[in-house]
């Protein structure tokens, strides 16, 4: 597999995680009170929207205002509450069983209401099944990659007829079909038994060692092997909860026939276990075997996690900690000014996320002095000395300024805005002051 096919199953993998609270707005945005815009009946549609707030109203105990129209006021006073001995659910029901019209109306706003229900799952699990998608394939292709570069493909054994490997030009076509063969055959068994599989064979450590040492690797995998279950039940059996269900994702409360229903937060937690558990992944790689040690597979790919760690800064605290003690040690040998920026930036992410992460043993600022004489230009030293002057300061509105104060220093308008560009600038982007300062200067008004 080519480096490149690599980073864009991990481009489309971290986008998909990065888009995830988009989405989900999307699908929130899709309530039932959209839906009577749709009915060929207005009058419907209108007495819907009344009904709507009646019960409302109703369900959060709260009175009409003075405010309230005639027709608000008619629903409110045809509507009752009834609670059942020994359940604190309340249940509106309509006080004169012969009240025709109000009893249409609540079958109409109950059909409705049921049908949104059900298109909201379908589309949460939609998402969940998109993301357990590309991250199987995105996993699945480190495997392709690790497997490659072996000398038997890690399919030494096996052994093809003359009739299969008649149509191959070479060797190297051979090893290849063997192993997407041995990949495609491994891709189908429960998710549990191919990660374990992988990591046996990519990772240079047995699996069931990690499980034992690593307590929050176990916990993801127990995560994610859930995740892959409710995926298989949405998939497979209309999201009914079935024997293989409860076996899989080890869910003791989960009972035979009830249906799996998935809500914004379990959608939103998806995207994060599936992430911390491929950036656990990836260190694992990097530290672990050598064919990932040699290659540059962060570098490709620095800009797309940096934008992921800005939607989920307390999630992948680890890959900035591995990344960032790499740096430190000198074990990367990138273009030296690219990896400057991309260093503050993960800083930055660390300095503004709301959780603190544990990055003590790493000195931001010693880290910054083993740039210094990478930067020879009076252009590139500026870009130096700015950065450094974030790490001095804890104000954001003081680096604001300074970030502002770097950017007057450029020449002419060309230059400020190539500048700008810069990765150096993601975490003040879009804020109004520095907007404003473009603004003006650009247009000089």
């Amino acid at each position: 597999m080519k480096k490149e096919s690599l980073s864009i199953y991990l481009n489309s993998f971290l986008n998909k995680v990065a888009g995830i609270n988009s989405q989900l707005k999307l699908v929130e945005k899709s309530t039932i009170n959209e839906r009577f815009t749709f009915l060929d009946n207005k009058d419907d549609a209108e007495d819907l929207k009344v009904l709507e707030k009646v019960i409302y109203l109703l369900h959060n105990d709260q009175k009409l205002s003075e405010n309230d129209d005639r027709k608000t006021i008619d629903f409110y006073n045809r509507i009752s509450i009834k609670i059942n001995s020994g359940d604190s659910n309340k249940i509106l029901i309509v006080k004169n069983k012969n009240d025709g019209y109000m009893l249409y109306l609540f079958s109409r706003f109950r059909y409705l209401e049921k049908n949104l229900i059900q298109e909201r799952q379908l589309l949460l699990g939609a998402i969940v099944q998109s993301l357990c998608s590309s991250f199987e394939q995105l996993i699945l292709a480190f495997y392709e990659e690790a497997l490659l570069m072996k000398k038997d493909g890690g399919v030494s054994e096996k052994t093809l007829k003359f009739s299969e490997i008649n149509d191959f030009n070479d060797v190297n076509e051979i090893k290849k079909y063997l192993v997407k063969e041995k990949i495609a055959k491994n891709a189908y068994k429960s998710f549990r038994n191919w990660f374990k599989i992988v990591i046996d064979e990519c990772a240079n450590e047995k699996y069931e060692t990690l499980l034992k040492k690593d307590r929050n690797f176990k916990e993801l995998i127990e995560k994610v092997a859930e995740i892959y279950a409710t995926r298989n039940i949405f998939v497979h059996n209309n999201s009914i909860i079935n024997m293989q269900y409860i076996q899989l994702s080890k869910n003791s409360e989960a009972k035979v026939g009830e249906t799996k229903s998935i809500g914004f937060k379990y959608t939103q937690e998806t995207a994060n276990y599936f992430l911390r558990l491929f950036f656990k992944f990836l260190v694992l790689l990097n530290e672990k075997n050598d064919v990932f040690k040699k290659q540059d597979f962060f570098d490709n790919s620095l800009d797309q996690m940096i934008n992921c760690m800005q939607e989920y800064p307390n999630e992948i605290g680890e890959l900035i900690h591995h990344i960032l003690k790499k740096i430190s040690n000198d074990q990367y040998n990138y273009d030296f000014k690219n990896l400057f920026f991309v260093a503050i930036n993960l800083w930055l992410c660390f300095k503004f996320s709301d959780e603190n992460l544990n990055l003590d043993d790493v000195d931001f600022v010693q880290l910054s002095q083993k740039f210094k004489g990478k930067f020879k230009s009076e252009e590139d030293k500026k870009y130096y000395d700015y950065p450094l002057s974030l790490m001095e300061n804890e104000e954001k509105s003081v680096i604001i300024d300074n970030a502002i104060n770097c950017l007057e220093t450029c020449k002419d308008e060309n230059e400020m805005l190539n500048s700008f560009n810069q990765p150096i600038f993601d975490f003040v982007r879009n804020e109004e002051k520095v907007i404003d300062y473009i603004r003006k200067k650009r247009y000089i008004i």
